[in-house]
């Protein structure tokens, strides 16, 4: 159920103003997932994680992150990788005590784990959300490039993809680039990246999915598709 959110309020603010407003949120649930999608998130090898070191390896990446925040990790692709994100203390504190045991996660973690155990070895991949683009590239089954950047018209994302593309030295012929989510213009955006790559597409989360009854429900974010396909 979409809740416009105040965005002059805290995310824990917001949170707290719709458990108050929402009959759904009112209820008691035996799971309860809390997924953020706007906090920094890095991906680290499973064999490279060590808990002691978690803030210090996710701090290098992201040196703006403050004392009130806390670095959560979750496991993802079977335990492949950690995922390494930041989440504000008052936030996570809130949760816990509203939601006993409540497991806050991020919509980078079933989208990799999707991705990777995907029958599709070789995939790039972009995800359009909230004026982000998530970049992904498998190629036989491995994660080999993840990275978010910030879009706010057609032009970045064309600039960030294909500077991805170019980096990765992907092919302008026989290589695919799939799209995914809602950007500026999904149109635009199409043919402004059809003019350098011969093979562009949305993804049809239907056929993608087409095991769930929420495939057919039209705009429900890759993340939430990606979640409920999970065995």
């Amino acid at each position: 159920m979409p809740y416009d959110v105040d965005p002059a309020l805290p995310l824990t603010a917001n949170l707290k103003r719709a458990c108050d407003e929402l009959d759904l949120l009112q209820h008691t649930y035996g799971k309860v997932q809390l997924m953020l999608t706007d906090a920094a998130a890095t991906l680290v090898p499973a064999e490279c994680f060590n808990e002691s070191s978690a803030r210090s390896l996710f701090v290098q990446n992201f040196p703006q992150t403050t004392a009130l925040q806390e670095v959560l990790s979750v496991s993802v692709a079977a335990g492949e990788h950690k995922l390494l994100f930041a989440v504000d203390r008052p936030l996570v504190r809130w949760a816990t005590q509203h939601f006993p045991g409540v497991a806050v996660t991020h919509s980078l973690a079933p989208v990799v784990s999707w991705l990777l155990a995907s029958e599709e070895k070789r995939r790039f991949l972009c995800n359009f959300h909230e004026k982000k683009a998530d970049v992904f590239f498998v190629d036989e089954g491995r994660l080999l490039f993840q990275n978010t950047f910030d879009v706010n018209s057609t032009g970045d994302a064309v600039y960030y993809v294909l500077g991805v593309w170019n980096t990765l030295a992907l092919s302008q012929e026989s290589d695919v680039l799939t799209l995914a989510g809602r950007s500026a213009d999904n149109r635009a955006l199409k043919a402004e990246l059809g003019r350098f790559v011969a093979r562009v597409e949305w993804m049809e989360p239907a056929s993608e999915f087409h095991a769930t009854e929420l495939a057919r429900l039209s705009g429900l974010p890759l993340d939430l598709q990606t979640l409920v396909s999970l065995p």
